[in-house]
Formats: structure tokens, sequence, C-alpha cells
């Protein structure tokens, strides 16, 4: 492995530099957490003028450095790109021409120089057969992410999509950077790669999408470099490591989540990069991943503090060994600088969620909920996703079955040692694996698959210790092969019996989705809940998220659609069965009545663009109820749809029982049914 020398001098320039615009950008939010307003703006506005000096200190004087311009150029690639985006949809953006131009004139010259040093300085050889493995599953993931681009903005998603529609008016002025909190989550940076990709697709949800599908597939491939680097030692073969990669990437919750905004996704991805960037030692690399990630989600500071807790064991035991003689992992000092720095901003973030809330919630709506709270529902229902949830049971078997055989040829010295040294390299990302599930284990909120994210790297990597081991090479090939299939087909249908028998399911048809979601009934103080009518009514909420199963709903809507030639005299009444939640529930969280979804008649489908037909879509006013067509006088057709999850709260079409039905059917896609009615025809 190489290792880079770093003199004091040349530690305090580039290096320093950034580490203090990053102290700056924190104590800032902290200032402005506590209500000092002009301080925070005096103090943030250090934040560009120390990160631009690093830059350009690093470019100017990259060999001195021994900086490569491919790490420098990932560094400047998401402001170059912020700039692109301001030049295309300046206007929708809300900043001043003026602005953009400067923008643009800071940011993409050097960018378009650091990307021409990069084109040349690259090598034929790069592209060798021994690429083609990870290039190929690189490719697949990326394939298999674009199949629902263009899908609906579901659920929680919309919140997210609907924050970025408002961070795209941001004017790059520092005491409005408010808006860049989606969801009220501390995401200052990630939201704007989100509005970087959303600004050069005009706004449109599917530059939001390939932003993350873009940060996926990197991360994708550091994870291939980071198998190579931690199992070196026992010569992994490049078809192997690829293998290994591939188990990761078809993940049902990382590619089944892959086109799912979420900030999530986007920290399973920064956590992935930071490790390559630490086993490969690019520390200017790690100090800009590990920001991101501080800047991504509140909670992700409890990652950093993991990952800052193993640099500093790992540093320890370097350092130690290294008098013996056993030097296994060189140490730089930049990395006790971010280890250093990791660890302020975990200890800072944790004084302040012991006092309070999280997601800026200082008081729960309800009693002990999004804090701190023991809760045995919500423990036992987080530890059966960690443990079955889409196939993991798998992985879980092997790394249990790995350390029991360890545990019973302890004697043998040489494997001892190798699994040592790999479990010393993996030691800052299985920290932080824990200390993550630790939090979420503590924090009571809902049990949403997608929290798990961060979880599946470590457990991916852990699987494959013992699996080398294996006399016959084909034995972990084959495994490898078996599970990367499975993974695959529980992306897009639900065939794990175990998951099935574990969790909750309900019917959509001729097929049924799991649910994790638990809720908070009527009564706060009977605590957490898993089985009550609040938690049947919205069943297709982010619990039913946990691989790619559920766009099929939004397929057979939007054919049906189609097939009836659906045009604005069209009414769609839902089935009551969401209870209070309007249709837009089934897209988003938002509980207006304002129509805020589209029909794109010559593609088909419900869209989000507003040059297309508004979709007048509502919900029957309750399960006991009926409908009264007189007040729906403008529509020329009106149809009832009635859905098959969860009956056993809503008996199917009760609020059309004393009406005239003209024409009963059913339509069925992709597992997923419901019958619809005719209630009115004028057409």
């Amino acid at each position: 492995m190489r290792v880079t020398t770093l003199t004091a001098s040349s530690f305090k320039k580039p290096y320093a530099l950034f580490a203090v615009a990053q102290v700056l950008l924190l104590v800032s939010m902290i200032l402005g957490t506590l209500g000092h307003q002009r301080s925070s703006l005096l103090v943030e506005a250090g934040f560009p003028l120390f990160s631009a000096v690093s830059f350009l200190i690093a470019i100017r004087d990259s060999e001195k450095y021994s900086l490569h311009k491919v790490e420098l150029g990932l560094c400047y690639f998401p402001p170059a790109l912020l700039a692109l985006s301001t030049s295309f949809c300046f206007g929708g953006l809300g900043t001043s021409p003026v602005l953009a131009v400067l923008w643009i004139a800071a940011f993409v010259p050097p960018s378009l120089m650091i990307l021409v040093s990069m084109v040349k300085s690259i090598k034929f050889h790069v592209f060798s057969k021994r690429y083609i493995p990870i290039c190929v599953v690189v490719a697949v993931f990326f394939a298999l992410s674009l199949l629902d681009i263009r899908s609906w903005a579901t659920v929680d998603e919309y919140q997210y999509f609907s924050g970025i529609q408002k961070a795209l008016s941001w004017k790059f002025v520092f005491s409005s950077n408010g808006i860049l909190r989606l969801c009220s989550h501390q995401s200052y940076l990630s939201a704007l790669w989100y509005v970087a990709g959303a600004g050069l697709t005009n706004g449109g949800i599917v530059g939001i999408r390939l932003t993350q599908v873009f940060l996926q597939a990197a991360a994708t491939i550091a994870f291939y470099f980071i198998a190579l680097r931690v199992f070196a030692a026992k010569g992994i073969k490049e078809i192997e490591a690829a293998l290994l990669t591939a188990v990761y990437s078809l993940n049902p919750l990382v590619l089944g989540l892959s086109n799912e905004i979420s900030l999530d996704v986007m920290s399973a991805s920064f956590l992935v990069l930071i490790t390559a960037s630490y086993l490969y030692e690019k520390p200017f690399l790690f100090l800009f991943l590990a920001v991101n990630l501080a800047f991504c989600k509140e909670s992700n500071l409890f990652i950093l503090l993991g990952i800052g807790c193993g640099i500093i064991i790992c540093a320890t035991s370097s350092r130690r060994m290294a008098t013996e003689g056993k030097r296994i992992f060189p140490m730089l000092s930049p990395f006790d600088l971010s280890c250093g720095l990791s660890l302020v901003l975990a200890a800072i973030s944790c004084v302040i969620a012991l006092k309070g809330g999280l997601w800026g919630v200082t008081r729960a709506a309800v009693a002990n909920f999004n804090q701190f709270a023991f809760n045995s529902i919500h423990v036992s229902m987080l530890l059966k996703e960690v443990f079955f949830l889409n196939f993991s049971w798998v992985l879980w078997a092997v790394v249990i079955a790995g350390i029991a055989i360890w545990v019973i040829e302890w004697r043998h010295d040489n494997r001892r040692e190798e699994i040592h040294n790999e479990m010393v390299m993996l030691l800052p990302l299985t920290l932080a694996t824990g200390f993550y599930l630790l939090f979420l284990l503590a924090y009571l909120t809902y049990c949403l698959p997608r929290y798990l994210l961060p979880i599946i790297p470590s457990l991916v990597l852990a699987a494959w210790i013992p699996l080398q081991f294996a006399h016959k090479r084909f034995v972990p090939l084959g495994g490898l092969c078996v599970v990367a299939v499975l993974f695959l087909v529980e992306t897009f249908w639900t065939v794990d019996p175990v998951s099935l028998g574990v969790f909750k399911t309900f019917d959509v048809g001729s097929t049924t989705l799991i649910s994790t979601r638990a809720f908070y009934g009527d009564d706060p103080s009977a605590g957490i809940q898993t089985d009550d009518e609040h938690t049947s009514i919205r069943e297709l909420g982010a619990g039913s998220h946990y691989n790619r199963q559920h766009v099929g709903f939004g397929y057979m809507f939007d054919e049906f659609l189609s097939d009836i030639k659906y045009d604005s005299d069209t009414l769609i009444i839902l089935d009551p069965v969401l209870g209070p939640a309007t249709h837009e529930d089934l897209f988003s969280s938002r509980k207006t009545n304002t129509t805020t979804q589209y029909f794109d008649e010559l593609r088909g489908g419900v869209t989000l663009s507003k040059t297309d037909i508004p979709l007048n879509c509502i919900i029957a006013p309750s399960s006991s109820c009926d409908l009264n067509l007189s007040d729906y006088r403008e529509y020329k057709r009106i149809i009832f749809i009635s859905f098959p999850y969860r009956q056993e709260y809503y008996a199917a079409a009760q609020p059309i029982r004393n009406l005239a039905i003209i024409h009963q059917g059913d339509f069925k896609k992709n597992g997923w049914s419901m019958t619809w009615y005719l209630l009115k025809d004028g057409s």
C-alpha cells in the first residue's frame, strides 16, 4: 500500500484550512440553533472563504502535497455541478444572473481543468480485463435503477421532493440556508447535491433520482476496492470482489430503494465512500466526505462517532505494533485530524440530542416519541428487520457460523492472524455500524426499513470473512452467486419465506406485501403498537418500502387510467381504506385536498408536471357514509375504486352500497388488483 509522507508545513495548508472551514460551518449551525443569527452569519461567511483557499492551494501544489488530481476532482465535482445547474436553471433557482455567473466563474473553470488532467492521466491498462467484472456489476445496478426512474414520488419520498423544490429557490445566501433542511433534517450539504440534479433537469424528479443513483454507483465501485484492500492478504480475486459487490448492490434495500429519494440512501453511500477513502489513505477526500455525511442527516453523527473511535483504535494499535516491527496499517496525521473532527461533531450532536429530540424537535407530539426512550415493541421490530428482512438471515447465518468455526479452530495461528488484520481494517466501519444500530434501538421512532441502509455494507463484508477460508474455491463463489440471485429476485418480488412469516403482511391482490410500520393508537399512553387500526390504514406508507415491489401499485393505477382513457371530465373516488388520508397519501404524505398530481395522456401515467391533465381524485367521505353524486355534477364520468388490502376494517364498496352501479370490473397488474365501479357515465 502506498504510504504518503506529509511534512508539518504541508499539513498546515490545505488540510487545516479545509478543516477550519468545516468547523466554522458547524459553529455557525450551532449559533443559529441557539438563536444568535448575526453571529452565525459572521462565522458562516468564513466557510466559503477557507474552503476556496484550501482547494486552490491543493490544486496549485497537488504534486507537493502528494494529492492525486482524481481526489481533488471528486471533491470539486459537487460545487461544479451545482454551478452548472444554476446556469441551466437560474430562473427556477430564484437567484440573479450576476450571482449565477459568479458561481460559474468560481467553480467551473478549475473543475474543467481538473477533469482534463484526470483524463490525460488515465492509463490504458485501467481498461484491462481485470476490471470487466466490476464494470458489469455497476452497469447492471445502473440499468436496473433506471427501470423505475420515472415512477411516482410516493409517501415519504414526496416530502423530500417538495423540500427540494423549495430549496431550488435558495439564493445562495447563508442567512436563508434553513431552506436546505429537508424534512427538518440537518441536510445542508446533501440538499445541495439534490438541488444540483434538480437544476439540470429543470426541477424534475428524474434529475434528483439520477444524482442519487450516480452516488450509489460510485459507492458500488468503492465497495469493490474496499473488498480488494481488506481481503488482499488472502488473495481475493477480482471476480470474487465483484461478486461480493454484486451481493451488496443487489440487496433489496440498496437496489430496491435506489430511486426512493431519501437521506438514508445518500448516508449509506457516503459511509462506503468514507471507508474507501480511509483504507486508501485519501485524507482530503475523507474530510470532504465526512462533512457531507455529517450534514446529510443528524443521526449520521453517531456513525461518525464510530468511525472516529475506530480510527483511534487502529492508530493506537498500528503505532504499538510498529515498535514491534509488525506495523499493519500506516496512519497519517490528517486522519487524526479527521478523527478529531468526527468526534467533535458526534459529541455535540449527542449532547443536543439528549437534551431534546432530533429533527429540530424539542418536544414530541406524543409521549416519548421521536426521543430517546425504551420500548420493547420498537426494539423487537427493529431487530426482526435487522436479522430477517429480505434474506438478511442468510448473511447472518454465514457470519454466525463463521464465528463458531473460528472459536472452535482458534488454535490455527495463521488463520487467526489474517482474520485479525481484516477486522482491524474494518474496525471503523464496524464501530460505525454498531454505534448507528445502538442509536436506532435507543431512539423511539417509526421502524422504517430504509433506516437499515447504513448497516448493509459491514454485514456483507463480514459474511465474506468465513467464506474466504473454504477449502474449495467454488464454494464461496457459488454461495455469492446464489445470494445475489436471491437478492435480485427479492428486489422486485417478495419471495423470502422467512420475511413473509416473521412480519405482518397485507393483501394487494394475488400476492402480499410486508409492513414494518408501527404507530401510536388513539391513546398515546398505551405506547407504540403494531396491530391497531391506525397501523392498518397506513400500510402503503414507508413501512412497506422494503424493496421495489411497492411501485406495482403505481403501475397498476397508471395503466388503469390509460385503459379508461382518463380526461379532465373524469372523477376517481377511492375506497376510504386509508381512513382520514387523502388520495395524495398514495404518492405522498401531504394531507391537503389540493390537486398536486397530473396525468400524462401521451406517455400514460401519473406525473408531477403541471403541463399535464390535473388528476381529479378524492377519498370517499367515510366507510359509513353514502356518496352524494350531486356534489360532483361538473364531472361527466365518476368511477369508484376499491382495493383489497385491509378489508377487515372496511367492507368492500360499502360507501356506494345504495348507488346505482352502471358497470363493475376488475383490474390486475403485477400482483396488484382492484375492483372498479362506474357510477356515472356522461361521456
